[in-house]
């Protein structure tokens, strides 16, 4: 007897091990009625083998056995049965096909059964047991929704077949949920029996009340021929994506329906379970709450049919949705467990066009297959209505045309991926040619209401993001810190700020040398402890970060710099600096050495300017830029705490005063100076000439740039009397040009119209940095303006003279003081008579005269009003002018 109980040990044990067929627990019962007492080592060593070995089958429960099932087993107990109405399937499914409706397979019987006074009672131990039975002669499976699942801590729920070889639960107070109801997965066969435990000293009686039961009249695990099943060959390449797939069933009126959807993961990549599905699946609530989600539902080969339904998750909530894409957001009530391996799908929500598109779904909820479309999805160029009467407009959903599998009825939802194994898109139907998919870039945020786009919940913190890969569900931490400021002062305190990713819940902070101390009760063990430190010098900071899943190491050397003075400056720049005026607009000042900064300027009224941490961005005003050169100080004052030093710069902001045409400098005949166009500037509108040749009349030379213009400053002048002019510009490879106009805004009108160009000039060919323009022609006293740019940029100093034949006396008329001006290229002497009408001689001079001084002043004051005539000789040559004499 004994030898042959020990011999049904043994292999009840194998048998337990090598099949899946029959509940672990239930094989663990068995093993322990056959080994009684006597065999309590094997006893215990077969047990745990077994629990090592065989995977959990229930949604999430936690794998209890009933209460029952330590009864007596000579004693018989009627249990109190309902008989459901027949399903009649064939009837069932002839409805569906007239109605269209391809994912529906199951019908709701509504009733209402309280378990704790419908059920046989009994008790074991500390255990209260109600039983009660369910059954549907024809059905495919039954789903029992609870209407009221509401117990104390230490009570179980269970449903299990009549003959306890499969067993689901127990469902405990972690499976209740907010609406107080409880949907469990489908349970294969036509009965089972429904059995609450509730512990004796239960705080308050629990409420278990039935109300409902969906029939199935359709085997979810039916294959078709053409699909392609998600662990062939086609999808090698999907693992980590079909993990975040699922297929879902709900329940809407009086029918069960299932259709397709998959895990998103989100910006903040903290795996909250959102589940993207179709709008037209699942739109309300309750609907949502409802829902039985079954993970890694799919075939372990191309041939084989093995597919389990029993990792299943029960209820979600309705996050958000919208027709016009037909996109649904859920959040599931229950977190996928460890073993199912859930995946956060990454997503691509900027639009762009795909390469190539593939679909992971549930065909009629069968097992997990997978559809490949290896060309571009297409944008839907028009709309599209649907048999349901609803319309979607056209460029709103992708078109796939797949060149292998297929999707059908209960795909709906169905994520589409590209190239990258991002969801650009979820199944919202189609025909035998191609599908349609509505675009996640629309339903990311198209409508504006948080509860009718995706953005709001994915990417909370609005970071603009569009673009974002998958994550594992159970993933190790990936540790990442910051300092609040990595610049102290010595009495000073800091914070370090954990950033790490994947929910760590364990934190082990370093810090060397050990010079310092945590503060405010944290410890090395803080998620953002405070520390203070007691000598100066730079510190190394390592964080050391853990979950269940493993653990991350980040380590930065020379983090932190402790000082007692801060070494507070502008980095990258001298004490003094020249700018050129056009430098200041958006120009960064950066400062280091301080946390925090404020900055100052002499002359702030010259500027527009902010602070940005650590820089002041400057720009000068429109009244500065035309104002001409200045010197600003700007001052950085950096601090942490009651810690601050200051730093300067000099700064010598140039502008010419003659960068625009209406602040053109007016030009004397002769030598009129030195001038530098460094630092010019291009007007809008400004005029130039063509650049046709370098030897092409009233042309410039082609430029070696796209640019004509680079650095133009203006002069005027007027047409002298002798009505002729020469003009040289030497220092650097300078371009000049003339123009005649009324005054300068004709100038910078944009139109040729409005003023005239009277000659151009450039170095040209020559092989001195000279540019003239020799004899002009020009009508005396009339209005011209001389335009000097560098050629290619070139800049500097340039000498500038303007030269004529003819002397130049003003002001004529004048009360008595009169300046003469020659223009010539030479120095030498003026012999100068003034002559009254009659002929007399009232003044004579010899005066001296060079280009760089050529003007010459003299009086006829104490003479009467009137005209007197003027007569110079100039290096023997005689010219003479009329003067008018007033009072």
């Amino acid at each position: 007897m004994v030898s042959y109980l020990y011999l049904e040990l043994i292999l009840t044990c194998l048998k337990a091990i090598n099949s899946l067929k029959i509940d672990s627990r239930i094989m663990l019962f068995r093993i322990q009625q056959i080994a009684l007492a006597k065999f309590p080592i094997i006893l215990f060593g077969c047990m745990l083998l077994i629990s090592t070995t065989i995977r959990g089958v229930a949604q999430i429960a936690d794998n209890s056995l009933p209460a029952s099932f330590q009864l007596n087993l000579k004693a018989a107990v009627l249990i109190p049965e309902s008989e459901l109405k027949a399903v009649n399937a064939d009837e069932q499914i002839a409805r569906d096909r007239a109605e269209g409706v391809e994912n529906r397979y199951g019908v709701l019987d509504s009733l209402t059964v309280d378990i704790r006074t419908a059920g046989v009672y009994s008790e074991f131990g500390e255990y209260k047991i109600w039983r009660y039975a369910l059954k549907c002669s024809d059905a495919q499976s039954l789903g029992i929704w609870f209407k009221t699942f509401d117990i104390p801590e230490g009570a179980s729920l269970y449903v299990y077949s009549v003959d306890k070889v499969t067993v689901r639960g127990g469902f405990t107070v972690n499976n209740m949920k907010e609406d107080g109801q409880l949907t469990l997965a489908d349970f294969k066969g036509s009965s089972l029996i429904v059995e609450y435990n509730e512990p004796m000293s239960a705080v308050f009686e629990g409420g278990v009340v039935i109300g409902g039961v969906v029939k199935a009249y359709q085997d979810l695990a039916a294959v078709a021929a053409e699909r392609i099943q998600i662990n062939c060959p086609e999808g090698d390449d999907w693992q980590n994506e079909k993990k975040a797939v699922a297929m879902f069933t709900f329940r809407d009126g009086d029918f069960s329906y299932y259709c397709t959807g998959g895990l998103v993961n989100n910006v903040r990549e903290d795996a909250i379970a959102y589940f993207l599905t179709a709008n037209h699946c699942v739109s309300q609530e309750s609907e949502a709450q409802s829902s039985v989600f079954y993970f890694n539902f799919e075939n372990s080969t191309c041939e084989s049919s093995d597919g389990s339904m029993t990792q299943s998750v029960s209820g979600a909530t309705f996050v958000a949705g919208n027709s016009y894409s037909d996109f649904s957001l859920l959040k599931l009530s229950e977190y996928p467990p460890r073993d199912f391996e859930p995946y956060f799908a990454g997503w691509d929500a900027s639009g762009d066009i795909a390469q190539n598109g593939t679909c992971i779904h549930h065909p009629q909820g069968s097992t997990k297959c997978i559809a490949l479309d290896y060309s571009s999805p297409e944008s839907v160029r028009y709309s599209v209505s649907w048999s349901d009467g609803s319309v979607s407009q056209a460029f709103t959903h992708w078109e796939a045309s797949y060149d292998d599998g297929t999707d059908e009825g209960g795909s709906s939802g169905g994520p589409l991926f590209d190239q990258d194994k991002r969801i650009i898109g979820q199944l919202h139907g189609g025909d035998d040619n191609s599908s349609l998919f509505g675009k996640f870039s629309l339903s990311w945020n198209y409508r504006s209401e948080t509860t009718r786009q995706l953005k709001h919940w994915l990417d909370p913190d609005n970071t603009g993001i569009l673009v974002l890969d998958g994550l594992d569900g159970y993933t190790k931490p990936v540790a990442e810190f910051t300092p609040d400021v990595s610049i102290v002062c010595l009495s000073e305190s800091i914070q370090l700020n954990d950033e790490s990713k994947y929910d760590p819940d364990r934190w082990y902070w370093e810090i060397t040398p050990n010079t310092f101390s945590f503060i405010n009760g944290t410890t090395s063990s803080s998620q953002n402890p405070q520390v203070q430190f007691s000598q100066e010098g730079t510190y190394t900071v390592s964080l050391l970060v853990e979950n269940e899943n493993g653990d991350d190491l980040s380590l930065q050397q020379d983090l932190i710099s402790v000082y007692t003075e801060l070494p507070v400056q502008f980095l990258g720049v001298s004490d003094e600096m020249t700018l050129c005026g056009w430098e200041l607009d958006e120009f960064a000042l950066v400062a280091e050495g301080a946390p925090e900064f404020e900055f100052d300027l002499t002359v702030s009224e010259n500027f527009t300017f902010s602070q940005s941490g650590d820089s002041i961005i400057l720009s000068l005003t429109a009244d500065a830029k035309t104002n001409g050169s200045f010197d600003t100080y700007v001052k950085v004052t950096g601090s942490h705490g009651v810690c601050s030093a200051s730093d300067s710069v000099l700064l010598h902001v140039v502008i010419p005063d003659n960068d625009n045409v209406a602040q053109a400098f007016p030009l004397k005949l002769g030598n009129n100076g030195t001038f530098s166009n460094e630092c010019a500037t291009v007007e809008q509108n400004e005029p130039a000439p063509d650049t046709e040749g370098c030897s092409v009349e009233n042309n410039w030379c082609p430029p070696e740039s796209d640019e004509v213009l680079d650095n133009s400053i203006w002069f005027y002048f007027e047409g002298p009397s002798s009505g002729r002019i020469s003009i040289r510009a030497e220092g650097i490879n300078a371009q000049i040009a003339v123009y005649r106009a009324a005054n300068s805004d004709y100038l910078l009108t944009g139109s040729d119209a409005s003023y005239s160009l009277i000659a151009a000039a450039d170095e040209g060919l020559k092989s001195a940095n000279e540019a003239s323009i020799v004899d002009l022609k020009v009508t005396p006293g009339a209005n011209y303006w001389l335009q000097l740019d560098g050629n290619d940029a070139d800049s500097g100093d340039i000498k500038l003279e303007l030269l004529t034949n003819s002397i130049e006396v003003y002001p004529n008329p004048s009360s008595g003081t009169y300046h003469l001006t020659i223009a010539s290229e030479e120095a030498g002497d003026a012999e100068l008579s003034v002559f009254s009408h009659t002929g007399q001689l009232i003044y004579s001079g010899l005066e001296s005269f060079s280009p760089d001084n050529n003007t010459i002043d003299f009086n006829l004051s104490g003479n009467p009003a009137g005209i007197y005539y003027f007569r110079a000789i100039i290096n023997g040559e005689i010219m003479s002018k009329k003067l008018i004499l007033l009072r």
